[in-house]
């Protein structure tokens, strides 16, 4: 019988979360790397540089690391906590990542991704799109299965079918509109504003109209 590695250091792993089950790395990955790219286009002129800047774009997110050894470990998956060896663990991530990303009926089926270490910290949960996944291993450590996977992290996670459950502490934040007190703003607020800023540009374009009419008449006179 395989040893067991007493341990749940999963809770301060990185959870996937799916339609209807749900993964953690049993150890948290070796080495993370977030990206966050800016979106801008810089046009050069013979004057200088112009640069228009849009924000901040999605999120590139890799994470790397192994299953250590053969030993049992425990992850959360489908609600409960599991015993797995690595072997078992990398390959129902596999089978997890094929499942749901196969067919007509899951390509559109949101995934999500918990930094479960910095739970309640804005900005480590993401709707994701999930990229490369690389499993290796060596006849160095041939019990050792090394992996590498990619997503693209393009919004807060604001959506969640198990936060529910106790056994693991999950608090994304709502990817909702804050007002300067820091509360929700409301559906009719929302609106309002709205309005207002629609309000607010049809006026500069009305003032914007009387200016080049004026210097057109200006024109016209000279």
């Amino acid at each position: 019988m395989a040893n067991k590695l007493v341990t749940d250091v999963y809770k301060k792993s990185y959870m996937l979360e799916f339609p209807e089950e749900s993964f953690t790395f049993s150890v948290p990955p070796e080495s993370e790397e977030l990206t966050y790219t800016q979106r801008k286009t810089e046009t050069k002129t013979f004057g200088g540089l112009h640069i228009d800047e849009y924000g901040v774009d999605a999120v590139r997110i890799v994470l790397s690391g192994s299953t250590i050894n053969q030993s049992l470990k425990l992850i959360y998956k489908a609600g409960s906590e599991s015993w797995l060896s690595g072997e078992d663990e990398i390959y129902l991530l596999r089978d997890l990542l094929v499942k749901y990303k196969t067919g007509k009926e899951n390509l559109d089926k949101k995934v999500f991704l918990y930094d479960l270490s910095k739970s309640g910290r804005q900005g480590n949960s993401w709707q994701v799109a999930i990229g490369d996944f690389k499993i290796r291993r060596s006849k160095e450590r041939p019990f050792t299965y090394n992996y590498t996977i990619e997503f693209t992290g393009y919004t807060e996670s604001s959506e969640s079918s198990m936060q529910s459950d106790s056994n693991i502490a999950v608090t994304p934040y709502e990817s909702i509109d804050k007002g300067s007190s820091g509360a929700s703003v409301t559906e009719s607020a929302r609106v309002e504003m709205t309005v207002n800023m629609s309000t607010d540009i049809a006026s500069q374009a009305s003032a914007m109209g009387d200016v080049i009419n004026n210097i057109g008449k200006q024109i016209g006179s000279q």
